[in-house]
């Protein structure tokens, strides 16, 4: 700092500080008044006295007895964790004929156990290497608390950890300490040296760690020594075991300040892939793409968002596939020239590339090159010659590359998406209050984690602590701030914090896409945030960052944000600049009068509620944000706006048959208004019942919709109309389960309801159900005819479809009534779509199956897909099998089998999932399909027969 002359402006305001502040304080001052780089001039120079030449360290007594104490004994030492940033332990063991394995926390993930590395050691560098980004300040360190926390668990869990020569400066390491010994489920061991040979001097000293420690010490899993003193320990140690051993001789002799030269043989920084079993059993088929394309070609580019867990992914199929590779890393961060790469190529991995490329004889290696974005033209063409050596030598050299943004380096090319709801399921196999998870809490547990890795991973240590219900109801998981940094690189929060400062036109843009997480269209964004002036070049910056990403689907281009630097920047947002954007952002969506109660649902908005990826949709989660920012006053025009605002998304969503967001939207709104008594509470409790009955929950809609009536009858809001619609979806979701209950609403809705009405129709077609056959029919067709005569075609529809069900001649007219009908909804046409073509394909009339018919089949299917109404999506998931067999159209039967089992893995029906697997297999070749699906296949089936055994099953495939 003198020689930079900071030092008096930084003593100034920091006069008194002890040794530990002093460090850091100055660092933190460092970084204040300049960057990395000059932390890493300042750190060159203190190195450098540690060094009498380029590659080479002095070495003390103590460091080369712990050496020795490795190479001539049998003791184990798996792993040296270490918070210093000089490289003397590792070069001490290479010096010995060693090859260590270096790990630097500040860009790796963290270390996986001592499971699988018994041959070699381990060197992890708490804090970083001091020729890299190193952790110096509090605010840093912080950052770094989970993954030092992980890896010493990682490391308890099955091996001791001793500590030694610790001074007990390192508040974050002593944090994550103190989590593993609070944690009851942990299992530790820790044996820690004090050099103070009094106890009571040490326990004076170490007030705060003895605290910590407590309960360890108690149970007997903490044991503290005194007066050790590590420049002899190592020592007295290696004599004791030598009397009980012959070591095998290592060429070397001890030497307090030894100098030995570089070895020709480079020191190559292997890269330890961070133990992540969670990830094994989700991408599937994105692994065996993998797999694949390094196989056959050698390399591999790999898109991936912040947050989307490419390290766990990595070792999926690394770990296993490849094991036998060295793994070295290099993180090409901010570089985009081929010098520039390069050279941080061979600071990252100990060598220049090339050297791996000549020497064969060294290894096997894979390559990973991440964090590589907006690179010039001769750096993409120098990335694609290392992809086409790598064909050359494609037997010992593989290269994978890492971005946000396609490199276009003519390769094989893999994009990772956030989990989906089946793969959450199997993410989070394995805890035990999870066991009977349903289906909404499955969704609930997506819109919260948004799918990534890195919330399910704090989702699952929030179970550790609540209910799951708690964690749901909590709201959406966001990382802490100190955890921000482990997911995203602190060079894109710079960058935010810059827009933040010097482009605050282009930083508004982006707190608009923090507000419209689901996502929207460019136009609509420009169009209502007019005043701001956005341009084409705004949306591109920010795209080109890395920060939105764009999904096109159909003819349809959605930019969306990424979660976690939604998360990010909407933690700056202040409660009324929150509010004002999800307000304005409320009129892209429902229109600009919604506050006036005019609610029209914007087209995209509509596009948006037909493919799952938008789920929850921005509707639903400006509401929330809505109800979550302000305060819930009933009389303030507000509230009362948004309530009005909620009923007729309600209104909109039963009316199209979105049945699983209406049951999402309407018991969340429920929830929040619950306790105030109105009539638009008892509007929402009936559009929630309505949605459960729909998607297969009648159950609970009767019970929870019954408890409402009970209330409603008294209320002062009361109205004879709104107690009919709930009596009728009560017997409706009464009919399977409880045929005098049912009975007795029919009976009810016929005494108080018009007589022409569709509620009371429908409550006479019910109480027919009690009649013979023949009178049945003849009932119901005088019913059916009644209720078109009178325009109630949802019951003349339902009517019809019961009439098909028990006619056996001259009854295609009743479903073509429903289908044609221009008034049906898509819920009822598709039950009637499927009723008829089950029952062309129980008459074997295969050449009805047209083209046209089997497209219209195909939507039906990806409707119900959508909003997981099981018996009539099994229904038509079977019916489509059937068609695709006699066609031998092997291509669709792999599709339709990958999207199906997304279904039957979130309910919980691997019987479904392994008949269908088995079939496919039974009848195709791999001439038929790519390897890589058939494989697939039979990863799926081994999964499910370790798991389950399955019986007898009624499905049509398994008749066949």
């Amino acid at each position: 700092m003198i020689e930079y002359n900071i030092y008096d402006s930084f003593i100034k305001h920091n006069p008194e500080m002890s040794v530990v502040e002093t460090y850091q304080k100055s660092f933190a001052y460092l970084l204040k008044v300049g960057d990395q780089e000059m932390v890493r001039e300042v750190l060159a120079i203190i190195m450098g006295k540690a060094q009498p030449a380029e590659n080479e360290w002095y070495i003390s007594k103590c460091i080369d007895d712990l050496t020795r104490l490795i190479c001539e004994t049998n003791i184990d030492v798996g792993i040296i964790l270490t918070t210093n940033f000089d490289e003397v332990i590792e070069y001490s063991l290479y010096r010995a004929g060693r090859e260590p394995i270096i790990k630097d926390l500040t860009i790796d993930q963290p270390i996986g156990g001592t499971q699988g590395y018994t041959e070699k050691e381990i060197v992890v560098h708490l804090h970083g290497l001091w020729n890299r980004d190193t952790m110096h300040s509090t605010h840093q360190l912080s950052a770094l608390r989970p993954k030092i926390e992980s890896s010493i668990r990682n490391v308890l869990s099955d091996s001791k950890l001793y500590v030694l020569g610790y001074a007990g400066w390192d508040d974050i390491f002593l944090q994550a300490l103190a989590s593993i010994v609070n944690d009851d489920n942990a299992t530790y061991n820790i044996r820690w040296a004090f050099y103070e040979s009094v106890p009571e001097k040490a326990l004076a000293d170490n007030q705060s760690l003895f605290s910590l420690v407590s309960d360890a010490t108690a149970n007997g899993r903490f044991q503290g020594y005194c007066g050790v003193d590590c420049h002899k320990l190592f020592e007295d140690v290696l004599n004791a075991q030598k009397k009980k051993i012959t070591a095998p001789h290592t060429g070397f002799r001890p030497n307090s300040r030894s100098v030995v030269p570089t070895q020709k043989m480079p020191r190559l920084t292997r890269h330890i892939l961070s133990h992540e079993p969670a990830h094994e059993v989700v991408r599937i088929s994105e692994q065996l793409f993998a797999i694949q394309a390094l196989q056959s070609t050698g390399s591999l580019e790999l898109l991936c968002g912040w947050g989307y867990g490419k390290s766990g992914f990595l070792y999926s199929f690394l770990n296993d596939e490849f094991s036998e590779y060295n793994v070295l890393y290099s993180d090409l961060t901010g570089l985009i020239t081929p010098e520039e790469i390069a050279k941080k190529i061979t600071l990252d991995i100990g060598t220049d590339i090339t050297w791996i490329f000549s020497n064969s004889e060294a290894g096997k290696f894979i390559v990973v090159l991440d964090n590589i974005s907006n690179i010039t033209h001769p750096a993409t063409n120098y990335l694609h010659e290392l992809s086409r050596l790598c064909s050359d030598y494609n037997s010992n050299v593989k290269i994978i590359f890492i971005g946000t943004h396609p490199i276009n380096l003519q390769i094989e090319q893999l994009s990772l998406n956030p989990l989906s709801v089946d793969e959450v399921k199997e993410y989070l196999r394995g805890e035990s209050k999870l066991a009977g998870i349903t289906r909404e809490q499955l969704d609930k547990t997506l819109e919260n984690t948004s799918g990534l890795p890195s919330k399910l991973d704090k989702f699952k240590e929030y179970l550790r602590l609540m209910s799951l219900a708690e964690v749901l109801d909590d709201g959406v998981i966001t990382l802490p701030e100190e955890e921000f940094s482990a997911e995203i690189p602190t060079y894109l929060i710079n960058r935010i914090e810059n827009l933040k400062i010097d482009h605050k036109k282009i930083f508004s843009l982006l707190e608009v896409f923090s507000v419209l997480d689901c996502g929207e269209r460019l136009k609509n964004i420009r169009e209502r945030f007019s005043e701001n002036r956005y341009v084409y070049n705004d949306f591109s910056k920010l795209e080109r960052d890395g920060l939105i990403y764009s999904l096109q689907i159909e003819n349809e281009t959605i930019l969306r944000i990424n979660p976690l630097i939604r998360d990010y920047v909407s933690t700056s947002l202040s409660t009324d600049n929150y509010t004002q954007l999800v307000t304005k952002c409320l009129s892209i969506c429902i229109g600009t009068d919604w506050m006036a109660g005019h609610i029209k649902i914007a087209p995209v908005t509509q596009f948006m509620l037909q493919h799952t990826e938008f789920y929850p949709g921005n509707v639903h989660t400006l509401i929330r944000n809505y109800f979550e920012l302000t305060e819930f006053d009933p009389q303030s025009r507000g509230t009362k706006a948004i309530i009005m605002a909620s009923i007729g998304y309600c209104m909109y969503l039963n009316h199209n048959d979105y049945y699983k967001e209406l049951v999402s939207f309407s018991r969340m709104v429920f929830n929040k208004i619950s306790c105030y008594e109105c009539m638009e509470k008892y509007h929402l409790a009936w559009y929630l019942a309505t949605g459960l009955r729909m998607i297969d929950e009648d159950d609970e809609s009767a019970e929870f919709l019954e408890a409402i009536l009970t209330n409603y009858e008294k209320s002062e809001f009361y109205s004879k109309r709104m107690a009919i619609k709930m009596m009728g979806t009560i017997m409706r979701s009464l009919t399977e389960s409880d045929r005098d209950r049912t009975l007795q609403y029919a009976r009810k809705i016929k005494s108080i309801a018009d007589k022409n009405s569709g509620i009371y129709l429908s409550a006479e077609a019910e109480i027919y159900e009690d009649l013979s056959k023949s009178l049945k029919i003849d009932k119901l067709k005088k019913l059916e005819r009644k209720a078109r005569k009178h325009k109630e075609t949802s019951t003349a529809n339902n009517i019809s479809l019961r009439l098909y069900a028990l006619l056996s001649n001259n009854k295609d007219q009743y479903v073509d009534n429903v289908i044609n009908h221009s008034e049906t909804g898509l819920y009822t046409r598709v039950r009637a779509l499927i009723s008829k073509y089950e029952s062309v394909l129980e008459a074997e009339e295969y050449f009805r199956f047209t083209p046209e018919v089997i497209a219209e089949l195909k939507r039906a299917y990806h409707y119900l897909f959508c909003q997981r109404l099981d018996g009539l999506f099994n229904r038509c998931s079977e019916l489509l099998w059937r068609i695709a067999v006699d066609n031998s159209d092997l291509e669709y039967l792999y599709r339709l089998f990958k999207s199906s089992s997304i279904i039957w893995r979130v309910n919980s029906m691997p019987e479904k999932e392994l008949i269908f697997a088995s079939e496919l297999v039974s009848i195709t070749t791999p001439t038929k399909l790519a390897n890589g699906e058939v494989e697939y296949l039979q990863i799926r089936i081994r999964v499910l027969r370790n798991s389950y055994e399955p019986e007898n099953d009624d499905s049509i495939v398994c008749e066949q």
